[in-house]
């Protein structure tokens, strides 16, 4: 009988299968409209913003590699050639790239429930013509787009001049 009691809380996969009681949908409840929701111990709820300012937010559990997280974001952006992107966030001002090998509880600071990612173009191809999904080119662009309007790209007022027109026929 108490193996049965156990059984929600055992870890699968990188998951883990959570059964709430009567008090806890009662606590979380009222913590939502508080604005004070706090995840169950073992998730961490991601918050990543796309290079087409949209976001996604999954749960996942703390022990999950970084490239769990990503396989998820690329699969729900529908992304075939994964080798170019990444997920960065802000750690104490610097920006910093999620490491794919490591469980996503190394890389933020102890005690996060909630991070904010965002997913860039990690690599670019040395010529754009051999990507092969439109997609692809799509996302470089929006990716150099950003950059450029940050500042993190210097940019000649010609050459912007003609990226814009450019940009603009594009659209």
């Amino acid at each position: 009988m108490s193996f049965l009691k156990r059984i929600g809380s055992v870890r699968r996969r990188g998951t883990y299968n959570l059964s709430s009681t009567g008090s806890d949908k009662k606590r979380t409840s009222q913590a939502l409209s508080e604005g004070t929701a706090r995840m169950p111990s073992g998730l961490i709820q991601c918050h990543i913003t796309l290079l087409d300012e949209s976001s996604f937010t999954c749960e996942m559990n703390k022990y999950s590699l970084g490239s769990t997280l990503l396989d998820n974001v690329l699969t729900h952006c529908d992304i075939i050639e994964k080798d170019y992107f990444g997920l960065a966030f802000s750690d104490g001002g610097l920006m910093k790239w999620l490491d794919s090998e490591k469980p996503l509880k190394k890389q933020f600071r102890a005690g996060i429930s909630s991070m904010v990612l965002e997913f860039r173009v990690k690599y670019y191809a040395s010529d754009p013509v051999n990507l092969i999904e439109e997609l692809t080119r799509y996302l470089f662009f929006r990716q150099i787009k950003k950059d450029i309007l940050d500042n993190r790209l210097p940019c000649p007022a010609e050459a912007g001049a003609i990226l814009s027109a450019f940009a603009l026929q594009a659209e």
